[in-house]
């Protein structure tokens, strides 16, 4: 699994992702667009063309992985939502 900033049509809407070997082009919402535009500015950066849209780690380019990114939400969903700000 890689996003790269590229695959993200903020004008349209719309990203792509490529799962098994196909792309596929999907609808991503307001939600979704003001959370990788806070990332980024989290993260101090504004990646361009092939550029991954998440990193593994904050000041490395490489990409976050599949595995990486289900260690995370693993680990933010368990915790109960009332410490989750």
């Amino acid at each position: 699994m890689q996003l790269n900033a590229a695959d993200v049509d903020w004008n349209e809407r719309l990203v792509r992702v490529l799962g098994k070997g196909k792309r596929t082009v999907g609808a991503i919402g307001d939600t979704a667009l003001a959370a990788i535009s806070n990332y980024w500015k989290e993260t101090k950066r504004s990646p361009a063309g092939n550029a991954p849209v998440f990193l593994a780690e904050r000041h490395k380019a490489a990409p976050l992985s599949t595995r990486m990114l289900q260690s995370r939400l693993k680990n933010i969903w368990r915790w109960p939502a009332w410490t989750r700000a």
